[in-house]
Formats: structure tokens, sequence, C-alpha cells
């Protein structure tokens, strides 16, 4: 038995002894080595960023000078004719108040320091004389640039005792200046930004740095700090940046060390225990640990185990494929050091309270940070694990990566906000950056303008190319009015050809024409479309803030009256909004007065647009639409009269007449579920659960056959009732569809909580199937998301076979459109339904084929 045993010693123990020894050596270098390379790695990349970061400042810098010397009022006042008060107000204060440049100085083409202010007073200082080290390369540099055009020379110099971003640029007149400049070298602008203490704490503070300061030279207490050298234009080294680096591989390697040196004593005492006490038990062990790894590498989460003392024991190779970390590196750390809270503090404090007593949790969003530095979401669940003798082992649990989930809806909240082709801000966020700047200038008592820019005859584009064509030229008129404008003022998408613009911080309406003048002369240049060269003008209407009005639906009113008097007027020009141009309230007032009048004398309709299920390919539902039969003007469309109704209150009883109607048309209907629209002012209305309620019991339909459509708008306003009254709805049995999904700002954050049915895809998303590859993905996420939170999908504006077989590839449960019938009166509805039900398919007027 002793010569069995130390043959095993020999054999065994021994060589395993010396292998995990050498392992555990290997380890310890390989761990050293990662950690002085990290770094190295980290104290490289601290220093780039530095650097970027101190040349964007100076390229600040530099267009700021360029911007101001590049303008007509300043060569009028500061070459042609010297105007000193104008120069503290146009180059010297303000840009002191607004930039933080505490420097200015005007030099003539002598060289004279003809203009100087320190912050906010005006100085009797030379600029040559205050800087130094390469000032007057900077100066000949920027005079070499050619004659109609300002472009600006920046380096760091020395200012006094301090260092500093000097911006220096030629003074030189717009394209469209009626005076010339007297021959000879030009006069220059020059701006300076000390490199002070805020301005390094700003740096510091935006790239997390610590102690970033300034310094001439280097001492022994620098050692082992980052290091950034400022050199002046005549390659004089002016002082140095110094900073202490962060240092990921020693702290790693000071967090891993006492894990290592216990892990090695660890193994090789239990080398020899496992070798001596667990020969049988290995076989089984071995095996249920295969079936066990089997399982959890198969599946698409990671399987995670923890000790009594909740220190990670097992992490399953799936870990490593998601995270890019080894296991090894992990284990035996605390659960807490690899998973962190993405929760709110009481639903923390609730899954603290579940460790605590040791009881399962799940649906609980953490964040894990990968091997490349990238922070995933997991949903992570665990349950208590216990031993043979129910005493407490750990925990065992899974976690489920939903960065990509999470990153999608992240995508389609940006696409909420943007117009999708273009980039730019839509109507939505447009109308918050317009509120804001109507807060701002009554609170400064300044003045700004709102724009309105539409493209004449846009349509003819589309017509004469191709869609493809119209969205080119759409691109490029956008990125021309980005390049017309301040990175303080705002430029919009708010329609298929229409543009909108926020301007402020500028005299007014001297600054509002300047730019509509830009506007027109850019874009009348012509466009290259994929080889077409398009000519386009553009119509342009103003509406000066506060003189028009504070309210943002009010002034864009006022600047699209304006717009269209430009139009009528011959179009490639712009217009300011006057009173006289109101006119068309007027209008609107007799239309209300009308309105008020058909709901009386029954001039109003319902009509009926048929819904498809595409899982049976048959009928499932419609949708309740009013018509108005106006006896002067003929049928009005909705989008005329709606938003009148909505505005004078008289939506109340216009939407419970559409709401009786379509329950007792329901009822003749028997195996199709109805759908109404809901307003957001109708639904405002205190006792709408009272009316919905009437019109159930009136008509004797079944609550379930009933769906209300709501949009957004719905619950802008007051979240705690909004969810107060869906609550309600659901309690009464109808069902709640989100109509127009994507075209707000936040709608996935209402589909997590209020209790939604159905999500109705916007037509705009639908229609754009076939001519841009972004709304496939769209929509596809759409209906992906419907379904992992468990509702219903249907897609509006259907009208072509490829949009039908794209929403039935990805599974869509629901479409309608003109593909199917455009809104039709109940008795021609009826025809409809009835053939469809004999027949069992459609039969389509209007031409549209049958469902295959």
């Amino acid at each position: 038995m002793g010569a069995r045993s130390g043959k095993l010693i020999q054999q065994v123990i021994l060589p395993i002894a010396v292998l995990v020894a050498v392992a555990m050596l290997v380890v310890v270098g390989f761990v050293w080595f990662s950690a002085k390379r990290q770094d190295q790695i980290a104290r490289q990349h601290s220093i780039q960023s530095v650097e970027d970061a101190i040349a964007r400042k100076a390229e600040e810098v530099s267009l700021v000078a360029q911007d101001y010397s590049w303008w007509n009022e300043t060569a009028e006042n500061l070459v042609l004719d010297l105007n000193l008060e104008w120069a503290d107000l146009g180059i010297g204060f303000y840009v002191y108040d607004n930039r933080g440049y505490e420097m200015s100085f005007v030099i003539d083409g002598q060289d004279r320091t003809i203009y100087a202010s320190v912050e906010d007073q005006r100085a009797e200082i030379d600029a040559f004389a205050t800087l130094s080290h390469g000032f007057r390369m900077l100066v000949d540099q920027a005079r070499a640039a050619p004659l109609e055009k300002a472009l600006p020379a920046v380096g760091i110099l020395r200012a006094g005792d301090d260092l500093a971003l000097v911006g220096v640029s030629a003074i030189t007149p717009e394209e469209n200046a009626d005076f010339e400049l007297p021959p000879g070298p030009r006069s220059v602008l020059i701006y300076v930004k000390r490199i002070d203490e805020p301005l390094l704490t700003s740096i510091a503070d935006a790239m997390q740095l610590e102690e970033l300061r300034l310094v001439r030279e280097l001492d022994p207490s620098m050692v082992g700090s980052a290091v950034l050298p400022l050199v002046a234009p005549d390659a004089t080294q002016l002082g140095m940046l110094v900073w202490r680096p962060h240092q990921p591989g020693w702290e790693f390697l000071r967090s891993v060390s006492p894990s290592l040196a216990i892990a090695i004593a660890v193994i090789l005492l239990f080398t020899v225990i496992v070798l001596r006490h667990a020969r049988q038990a290995t076989d089984t062990i071995e095996a249920s640990e295969i079936r066990f790894r089997d399982v959890a590498d198969a599946s698409s989460d990671w399987i995670w185990e923890t000790d009594a003392d909740l220190r990670l024991s097992y992490l399953s190779e799936r870990f490593a494929t998601v995270t890019g970390i080894s296991p090894n590196l992990v284990l035996g750390k605390p659960l807490g050091d690899l998973l962190h809270s993405a929760e709110s503090i009481e639903r923390w404090e609730r899954h603290q309270d579940d460790l605590a007593r040791r009881r399962p949790f799940r649906n609980l969003l953490c964040l894990c940070e990968d091997d490349g530095g990238r922070t995933r979401t997991l949903r992570v669940a665990g349950k208590p694990v216990s031993d043979d003798r129910g005493g407490h082992r750990g925990y065992r649990g899974t976690a489920t990566d939903i960065t990509a989930e999470i990153e999608a809806e992240r995508r389609a909240q940006y696409l909420a906000l943007h117009d999708p082709l273009t980039e730019l801000p839509n109507r939505e966020l447009f109308g918050e950056r317009l509120e804001l700047a109507a807060a701002t200038v009554s609170r400064r008592g300044e003045m700004a303008a709102v724009i309105c820019v539409d493209l004449d005859r846009f349509k003819d584009v589309n017509d004469l190319l191709d869609h493809a064509a119209g969205d080119l030229l759409i691109k490029g008129c956008a990125e021309r009015l980005q390049a017309c404008v301040r990175e303080t003022d705002t430029v919009a998408r708010i329609g298929g050809d229409e543009f909108a613009i926020v301007q402020v911080g500028l005299e007014q309406p001297d600054g509002a024409q300047m730019l509509c003048r830009r506007v027109l002369e850019t874009l009348a240049a012509p466009f290259d479309l994929d080889g077409n060269e398009v000519l386009v003008t553009a119509s342009v209407g103003i509406a000066l803030i506060p003189l028009d009005g504070s309210i943002p639906g009010r002034l864009l009113q006022c600047a699209d009256i304006a717009l269209y008097r430009a139009k009528e007027e011959g179009r490639n020009t712009f217009r300011f909004f006057e009173a006289g141009m109101d006119a068309r309230l007027q209008a609107r007032k007799a239309l209300e007065r009308d309105l008020r009048l058909a709901l009386a004398r029954n001039e109003l309709e319902l009509y009926y647009q048929p819904k498809v299920e595409l899982g049976r390919d048959g009928l499932s539902g419609v949708e309740a639409l009013v018509r108005w039969h106006h006896p002067e003007r003929g049928l009005v469309p909705p989008g005329e009269f709606i938003g009148v109704a909505e505005e004078t209150g008289l939506i109340l009883a216009l939407g419970e007449w559409v709401l009786r109607g379509a329950c007792v048309q329901a009822t003749a209907w028997p195996t199709l579920q109805m759908s109404v629209n809901i307003s957001p002012v109708q639904f405002k209305q205190r006792d709408l659960v009272d009316v919905v309620r009437r019109a159930l019991a009136d008509s004797g339909l079944q609550p379930e056959r009933l769906e209300l459509e709501i949009t957004e708008g719905v619950l802008l306003q007051n979240t705690d009732t909004a969810m107060t009254t869906l609550r309600q709805f659901k309690e009464l049995g109808v069902l709640i569809a989100m109509d127009d999904f994507g075209t707000g700002y936040s709608s996935l954050g209402y589909l997590q909580k209020f209790p939604f049915d159905k999500i109705k895809i916007d037509r705009s998303f639908v229609s754009a199937l076939e001519t841009r590859t972004d709304a496939d993905a769209i929509v596809r996420a759409v209906v992906g998301l419907g379904h992992s939170l468990g509702m219903r999908t249907c897609a509006e504006g259907v009208e072509t076979v490829a949009q039908l077989a794209f929403l039935r590839r990805e599974g869509c449960d629901e479409v309608q459109g003109y593909y199917f019938g455009k809104p039709m009166p109940a008795p021609e509805f009826e025809h409809l339904y009835s053939s469809w039900s004999t027949a069992g398919r459609p039969q389509v007027a209007d031409g549209a084929l049958a469902l295959s």
C-alpha cells in the first residue's frame, strides 16, 4: 500500500505540483507584464487626449477670430474708419462676456496696435510687447491668406507671465461687400485665451484627470507623471502640462495579487486531498459537471454561482464569449465587483434585502464592463442554493445580455427626435429648442428670430427625376443650411421640404435679414444629384421673438404665414411677418362656426377602413373615421377641421358622436373589432371613461371588441392622470393601442409605463420601406419590440405588394391601408364585409389586389 502511495506521489502528485507551480509563475509574470503594459497604454492615451483637448481649445480661438475678422462691419469700423466704441461692443467686451477670451487686439498694416482690451476694459498696451515667442510668425501667416478669404493662424505664446492660446486672423470683407480695403498689409484681429487654472480645471473635469497643472520645468516629485510639452510657433518650449495618470495595471495587480497567492496555496493543498479522498467520486462529479457545463454553454445566457459570502465560485464559458474576460480573472471576487446597479435606489435596496434574507430575485438590471471597457447591460436572476444539511451554500443564477436591445431603444429614441434622412432635429425637438429660446429672450430682454424655409417647386424634382434624387436634394439643402448658421442656432427639418431655424444672440431684425440672404444665396447654387445638375430656390418667412409672440406654435404659424406671403410675391425671397398677414385666422373662425352648425345639422358621417390579420389573411377589424359633407365646400378633409375642433373644445361632442356611432355600427359586424381614435384634448375629459361605458351599454357592444387608439401626445400633460384613465379602460375591458408609434420623442418609455395592447407603426415608416434601407430596420425593430413586450403590431399606410410582403416576413400581426381599401361609408364597407365573409378573401375596390 505504501509503495502504491509513493508511486502515486511520484507519478501524479509531484508532477501536478510542479506543473501548478510553473503555471502560477507564468500567470504571475503575465499579470505583472500586462499591468505594466496597461499603465504605459493608459499614460500615452492620456497624453494624446490632453493634447487633443488643447488643440480643440486653440481651434476654437482661431475660428472665433476668423468669424469676427471676416465681417463687413469689422472692416468698416476697424480699417476704413476706426470706431473704438464699436470695437468695445463688437469684438472686445462682447467676446470676453460670451467666450471668456481675456485679451483682444487689432493691429493695422504698419503693425501698430490700434485697439486693445483686457477682460472688459479698453487698454493702452502693445500686442507685440505683450505677446512673444512667435507672435510675428502668426501675424505673417494670417496676412498671407488670400485677399478674399480669412484664414486664421493659432499658436501657444507667452502673454506676460502667462501662457495663452492666441488666434490671429486678417480682417477681410465678406463676398457681398460694396467697398474695398486700402492696399498694403492687412490689419489683423487677435484673441487671447490664457491657459489658466479654470481652463485646466475644465479639461481635467471633462477627462477625469488628477492634479493637472502647468509648470516651467520638472522636479523630482513629478516622477511618474504624464507630461505634455507646450511649444511656441518659434519652437521654444514655454512650459509643460503635468498630471497624475490613471494606473489601471497597478490597480489590477494590487487587487489580483492576494487572490493569486491564496489560489496557489489552496490548489497545492487540495490537490493532495482530492487525489487521496475523491478517487471514486471523480468520475461522477466530472460527468455531472460536463452535463451542467454543456447546458450552460448551449444557453444564450451565462450562468453564475457564488459561495455563502457572495463570492463568485463559477462562471459558464458563455461569460467569456459575452464579455471577452476569462472567468478565472473574476472567480473568487464578490459578485458586486462584477455586477453594478442599473436600478433605482429603492429597487437596489430591495435587492439587498432579498440577499440578506436569502430570497430569490429576478429581472434585476445590472451593468458589467467587458474587456474592451464597454459597459454592457444585463438582466440578472438568482436563487439561493442549500447543501445536503439545509445550510446556505450561496446563490446560483443567470445573466442575460440586453445591451443590443437597450442600444436599439436609444437609437429609436434618437430617431424620435431627429429626422432620419438629414439627422437634423425634427419638429418635436425644434419645438423644445424654440421654447427654450423664447424663455431666454424674455429673461434677457433680447430678440430672436424664427425662420421657416420652404423649397420652391420641390415636387418637380421628384416628378422629373425620382424620390431618391429628392432625398439627395433635401440632404444637400440641410448641409448648406447648417453651414449658414452659428453653433448657437438650430436648424430643423419640420416637413417634407420645409426647414426651420431659430437664430439667437444677434441684433434683430438685421441678424435675420443677413442670415436669410445667406440662405437664399447658398441654396441658389447648383446641386449635383448623381450627375444631374439641379437648380432650386427657396421662400423664407421670418417671425421675431417677442415682437410676434413667445409661444412656439404661434411663432411657427407667424413665420409660416410670412413664408406663404414670400411664395405669393414671386418666391426666392424672404418676408417678415406682419399683422395683416393673419387673415387666414378669419377663415379658421369661419370653419369653426360651420363645424358647430355641422354637428347640429348632422352633416358628419362615419367612414370605415378595413384592417387585415396577416396570420390568417382575414378581415380582423375596422377603423372608424369621421368625414364632413359641407353643403358649400363639399367633402372637407379631417386635417382641416379636427385641429379646429380640438382648439375650440368641439372635439368633446364630436368625439362622443363618433364613439357612439362606431359602437352601434360594430354590432352589425359581429366578427370585427372596432377602432376609434381618442384625441389628446378629448383624453383630458374628466368623464371620458363614463362616456365610453355609456356608449358600450347603449349599443350592447362587448368591451373587448372596442379598441381605443391614442397618440403619445395624450400622455405628455399629466402622466399620473393618464395612467389612472388607462387602467380604468383596462378594467372596463376595452383594448388600447398606441397610434403613430415612432413619430414622437418618448414612445418607448410609455410602452413600459402604460398597459398598451397594440402598437400602430406610423405610415411614414411603411411608405419608406421601398426607398430607404433604414426604414426596414426601424419597422423590423418596432415589430420585434412589440413581440418582446407582448404587444400586437399593426402597420398603417400599406399601399404596395412589396410593403405587404416585407411586413408579412417580419411577423407584423395586422395591416391597413389603401392596398386593402380606402375609408368608405358603411354601406360600401358592408358590401366588402359580406364578400369577404362569403369568398374567404377581400374583394377590394380601387384595383387593389387580393391577399395571396
